[in-house]
């Protein structure tokens, strides 16, 4: 009985870590898109659920000199578009990501934190 119980409670533990892990998410739309957006400067990325279009209004502020952000709070699709499209400017939208309490990015099902996406696809 000891054992269900612990058994229990590991499984449960780790469903929650899993939606959590969920909770501080941003999805792009692959490898191929981020290429493509590399060439456009027009970016787009799913954020997390909680991230509202107030949260991300007052972090862009910050970042009108790199990007701008269109955010539809139906879908929670963010639209960035580089204002100076260089590597420079693109490695600034992960501290976008940061000030929006996002903690990893997902591309092609890989996830990155986005330090690592940043430097993996932005430079």
């Amino acid at each position: 009985m000891k054992k269900l119980i612990n058994t229990l409670i590991l499984v449960v533990g780790i469903v929650g870590f899993s939606f959590a892990q969920d909770a501080h998410t941003a999805k792009s739309n692959g490898s191929k898109a981020l290429s493509a957006s590399k060439t456009s400067g027009v970016y787009e990325f799913t954020l997390p659920a909680d991230v509202t279009s107030d949260k991300v209004e007052e972090s862009s502020k910050y970042y009108t000199h790199y990007f701008t952000v269109a955010f539809d709070e139906n879908t929670h699709v963010a639209t960035i578009t580089m204002a100076q499209n260089d590597s420079k400017s693109r490695h600034v939208i992960a501290r976008f990501f940061t000030a929006c309490g996002v903690q990893n990015v997902v591309v092609d099902d890989k996830s990155f934190n986005p330090s690592e996406f940043a430097e993996s696809y932005l430079k």
